[in-house]
């Protein structure tokens, strides 16, 4: 399934990197933050397993870089818009529970009638993606991430509570398929969502534009080939708070 998740939502063309953290119970017994980047899939995720085996904890960018600099300006192609929603840790900040995370999104995306996104339960919270089917540039992305972070801002409550990653291209989000050490819990694909037009993407993530009713969006009862890469979690197999 991972190899389906990271070419949808990441421009794996060229280089992406995997970062690691060390787990909570690890201290500085591995390398924090170390960084390495990758032009191939499968060298990306064998890197990755062997970092989580250790107690890391484990990141990819949904950017691709012309150079292993994780910098917005080093940042050259992304295919998508993400927001990160938090579960309150000890800072206390965030969803009390995943469900009011799932529930906060569901309503945000029936608001501004937008396509259903690509989910990730990242272990403590939920990533979620509008994937476009065309690779952006930075300049095409920038106002498309700012259309989504004004919508979010608008949308208000804890799903705007911390909205900085929103409009970040240098992101690194958690890898679904491998362990949230800080957490105790397996981050993992929950939903893959079909990619969206082009011309549709730019309708639906332009500030101050009315978000268009889609036009393509697949009911749940619609057969699993309509909704998602073969393999790959389908709408009725989610958790029950997604509803």
């Amino acid at each position: 399934t991972l190899e389906h998740f990271l070419p949808l939502v990441a421009d794996a063309s060229g280089i992406i990197l995997c970062h690691t953290k060390p787990g909570v119970a690890l201290g500085e017994k591995v390398n924090p933050n170390r960084a390495k980047h990758f032009t191939n899939i499968q060298d990306f995720l064998a890197f990755a397993a062997t970092q989580s085996a250790a107690g890391c904890d484990v990141y990819f960018t949904p950017a691709k870089f012309k150079t292993s600099k994780r910098t917005k300006a080093h940042a050259i192609s992304m295919k998508a818009v993400w927001v990160d929603l938090d579960v309150r840790g000890e800072a206390g900040k965030g969803f009390a529970t995943s469900s009011e995370a799932a529930s906060s999104l569901l309503a945000f995306v029936a608001d501004f009638k937008l396509p259903s996104p690509t989910i990730v339960s990242s272990g403590s919270g939920l990533h979620a993606y509008w994937v476009c089917d065309t690779v952006m540039t930075p300049a095409e992305w920038e106002p498309r991430a700012a259309a989504l972070h004004a919508k979010i801002k608008q949308f208000g409550g804890d799903l705007a509570a911390d909205t900085a990653r929103i409009t970040d291209s240098a992101s690194m989000m958690r890898l679904p398929g491998f362990m949230n050490h800080k957490r105790g819990a397996m981050a993992t694909i929950v939903y893959i969502a079909k990619p969206i037009p082009k011309e549709q993407f730019d309708a639906f993530f332009t500030v101050g534009s009315s978000s268009p009713a889609p036009t393509t969006r697949t009911p749940a009862s619609a057969p699993a080939s309509a909704l998602s890469p073969p393999g790959a979690p389908v709408l009725g197999q989610r958790p029950a708070y997604l509803g």
